[in-house]
């Protein structure tokens, strides 16, 4: 009853939704950061996501044993939490004042604007790269691990854990 191809879509559409709220967090991490240790609150933020990114997979991966859908469930209830503590316990860090409105167009205003900065280009271009092989990495490298290795959801989630644990320590304690 739950098992169709909407719903999936629905799913990664609501994951893909949460993840706007990294440039929030990221964001409140610098506003609240002095100098001298805004680089390792960053990293530290840094090393929560890998730590995510290890747990994540791993749990969706034991889950499916109860079936294929609960994963997104979880992952449902989770968005839902999260999104009521930051409507109920957010508030905003930034407090200075803007001299001019922000409206829809300001962010592709600001984009353009960078993107004409000498080095800037290149950032972009490196960084659209860098996401782009991380989305392939991640939705894809698993059916070929299914398909053509016969690994498990629960295996496929080990691999990524394992991998997000190495991220994570060399985030939180190299960048220290």
């Amino acid at each position: 009853a739950l098992q169709s191809i909407g719903l999936l879509i629905c799913a990664r559409t609501v994951v893909g939704l949460s993840m706007g709220s990294a440039a929030v967090v990221s964001a409140t991490i610098v506003d609240l950061s002095t100098c001298e240790n805004k680089a390792r609150n960053l990293g530290l933020y840094s090393m929560a996501n890998g730590l995510g990114f290890a747990l994540g997979p791993l749990l969706g991966g034991y889950l499916t044993a109860y079936g294929m859908t609960i994963p997104f469930i979880a992952t449902a209830l989770a968005f839902a939490v999260n999104l009521a503590l930051i409507f109920f316990f957010f508030t905003e860090t930034n407090l200075t004042k803007k001299d001019s409105p922000i409206t829809l167009t300001t962010g592709l205003q600001n984009f353009a604007k960078a993107f004409y900065l000498q080095g800037v280009r290149s950032l972009l271009l490196v960084a659209a790269i860098y996401y782009f092989e991380w989305a392939v990495f991640y939705e894809f490298v698993p059916l070929f691990w299914i398909c053509d290795y016969n690994c498990s959801p629960t295996e496929v989630g080990g691999f990524f854990a394992f991998g997000s644990a190495v991220f994570s320590f060399s985030s939180g304690v190299l960048t220290k």
